[in-house]
């Protein structure tokens, strides 16, 4: 499936290519702090753990094309006690395209991985998604809410999720006559495993403060 997975970005690069050869790009970064949350449901028991994860991201926009990759890196820790602390962190990369104003479409593969005395575990993800925005009543200041499907998930569990959902929140802040930008997202993943009531659930969720500078 990973090849799958590459062949779509490419296409969809190849695609914005030849659809903004004659634009200039627009190049952005960010810095991220965000405090995370996971959440392990199996067998009626709950497992909860957070942490603050910090990172950075590069995007490149060309005409309605932007193409992203983001990575993050932290500790996760039990909230309660007698759980194992672990390190954590992933990389994602995603392609964009500016359907409308107010909508967007896109695909992201993510890499998450999580290692501590238990083992280590990974998550290899491709989701697909639309993007829904606004102006809260000035240009400056625009909120995001984006939902996405995601058909394949590889995790080194014995099981498999049937199910997995992928949605985030987002408010910007564009101020005028500085390249600066700055937003605060809400991200929520969930996974539902095989098994019925009795099977697996995780979910993630953060909440991510960014400060961008925008070069052109």
């Amino acid at each position: 499936m990973n090849y799958r997975v590459a062949y779509t970005i490419i296409l969809l690069l190849a695609a914005g290519e030849r659809a903004g050869a004659q634009r200039p790009v627009g190049l952005s970064g960010h810095v991220i702090v965000s405090r995370v949350h996971e959440t392990v449901m199996l067998a009626g028991s709950t497992v909860r753990s957070a942490g603050t994860w910090f990172g950075a991201s590069v995007a490149g926009t060309r005409g309605r094309f932007t193409l992203s990759a983001t990575g993050l890196h932290g500790g996760l820790h039990p909230i309660e006690s007698g759980e194992i602390n672990r390190t954590g962190g992933e990389i994602e990369a995603r392609a964009r395209f500016q359907a409308r104003r107010w909508i967007a479409l896109d695909a992201g593969y993510l890499a998450r991985a999580f290692s501590g005395a238990a083992g280590y575990q990974r998550w290899n993800t491709f989701a697909i998604g639309a993007n829904l925005s606004t102006t809260l009543g000035d240009p400056m200041l625009r909120t995001e809410a984006r939902i996405a499907y995601v058909p394949w998930v590889n995790v080194t569990l014995p099981e498999h999720p049937g199910l997995a959902l992928d949605a985030d929140l987002r408010v910007i802040m564009v101020p005028r006559h500085t390249p600066l930008t700055a937003s605060l997202t809400y991200r929520f993943q969930r996974y539902d495993f095989e098994g019925g009531s009795t099977g697996r659930l995780e979910a993630f969720d953060g909440l991510g403060i960014a400060i961008g500078y925008r070069m052109k």
